[in-house]
């Protein structure tokens, strides 16, 4: 059992380990929290062999099945998070990310970037997110997990510090439900160029406007998917703090 044990210890770390690395190449985010997981998912599948296995004694099942309740609660950990965000999500709508809790990070996709949660440029409660962008195609932060009804609302709105001397042209994604199921073609979303001057920026867009963007159809202001901001290929690595995304 000790010889299974460490093969699949091995077969995991490696696979797992391989597969983060080609995210990064992607420009993904290496996770070791998703090689924990598939560690986990190793050692329950042995534990079930032995579970399962009618020729082993009823101590050794016992154990098997109190390890591996062990590992479903392990297993299990990153749903607790989940459902309390959720939670914390919905109560805060028109809310859409204040920043204030560190689960709110999971929402995000982030490529080419560092983020951080500081208590730094904070227009609502104690935090901003710090966001550097890195250099490479398009360093991007998306927000992929967000309250998906904005019909009963008008604009869009959040803040932006820019700590440098100079303005940053930051672009802006919006697209539904609809869209992230087509070609995704740019004429098929909302999207805007924004300039970041030094300092405080409130940036403010009205939803008609959102909802009219698409060449050919209405964007579904009920089904909203994804809210980016990113940066056209940076000459240099840049800085900005976002906070308080919120509907009006």
């Amino acid at each position: 059992m000790l010889q299974k044990i460490l093969i699949t210890t091995l077969f995991c770390l490696i696979v797992g380990t391989a597969i983060e690395a080609i995210q990064l190449l992607i420009q993904r985010d290496f996770s070791t929290d998703d090689i924990i997981n598939n560690l986990i998912g190793g050692y329950l599948g042995l534990l079930c062999l032995v579970i399962f296995d009618r020729q082993k004694n009823n101590k050794s099942r016992i154990i098997a099945f109190l390890f591996a309740g062990i590992f479903c609660i392990i297993g299990l950990r990153d749903l607790e998070k989940h459902l309390i965000d959720e939670l914390a999500m919905r109560q805060s709508f028109p809310i859409i990310a204040d920043f204030e809790s560190r689960l709110e990070l999971d929402r995000w996709d982030k490529k080419l970037v560092r983020v951080k949660r500081v208590q730094q440029h904070a227009v609502s409660g104690t935090h901003s997110l710090k966001v550097d962008f890195l250099l490479g195609k398009y360093p991007s932060i998306s927000l992929q997990h967000l309250n998906n009804d904005w019909s009963q609302h008008s604009q869009l709105v959040f803040h932006v510090y820019n700590p440098s001397q100079e303005s940053i042209t930051v672009q802006m994604k919006i697209y539904d439900a609809q869209h992230a199921k087509r070609i995704k073609k740019y004429y098929d979303r909302f999207n805007k160029g924004i300039t970041i001057t030094p300092g405080w920026n409130t940036i403010k867009t009205v939803l008609t406007d959102i909802a009219r963007a698409p060449k050919h159809r209405t964007i579904n202001l009920e089904q909203i998917k994804s809210f980016s901001l990113f940066i056209d290929n940076p000459d240099k690595a840049l800085t900005l703090y976002l906070d308080h995304i919120h509907l009006q």
